[in-house]
């Protein structure tokens, strides 16, 4: 079964619950046929955020002024990291168990470990000392970021701009 994933974003500093609200609604009319009065109820389960009366699953990034909210009939988690010189060497001897090899592979390695930890809902530590992840998508959207997103199975991605 091919898993849907959307992506809503925002270039502006937008209101997290919001920007969820507003992707679970496009997500719902485009995938799921619910009619437009649906209202979903977000909670927060250990400061990650839920659907409470739908099996969606939602994911959420910020990195500078970009927002971007994932939602999913399957796990998924986003993240977008704004590429900025920095010692990346040093960061990854202290987090990978491999160093990358220029600062676009950390960006993505990174960006990977995030996105599978919001999506499964491990630590940190836990995620960073991973040494391979799968089901994930690096998403080439805006110059200067690497955006990645993890999602099971085989994804159809469809990214709308708000």
């Amino acid at each position: 079964m091919l898993n849907e994933i959307l992506i809503l974003v925002s270039h502006n500093k937008t209101n997290s619950d919001r920007m969820l609200q507003n992707a679970l609604k496009l997500y719902g009319e485009a995938f799921c046929g619910f009619s437009k009065e649906w209202q979903p109820v977000l909670v927060r389960a250990g400061g990650k955020p839920c659907v409470e009366n739908a099996p969606l699953f939602v994911s959420l990034t910020h990195s500078e002024s970009l927002t971007l909210a994932a939602v999913s009939k399957k796990v998924v988690g986003i993240d977008a990291e704004f590429r900025k010189e920095r010692d990346y060497e040093a960061i990854a001897k202290r987090f990978f168990s491999d160093i990358p090899k220029n600062l676009l592979d950390f960006y993505q390695a990174w960006t990977a470990r995030e996105s599978y930890k919001k999506a499964e809902g491990c630590s940190l530590p836990c995620a960073l000392r991973k040494k391979e992840i799968k089901n994930i998508r690096y998403l080439s959207l805006f110059k200067g970021y690497t955006v990645c997103v993890y999602g099971e199975g085989t994804c159809f991605v469809s990214v709308l701009c708000g």
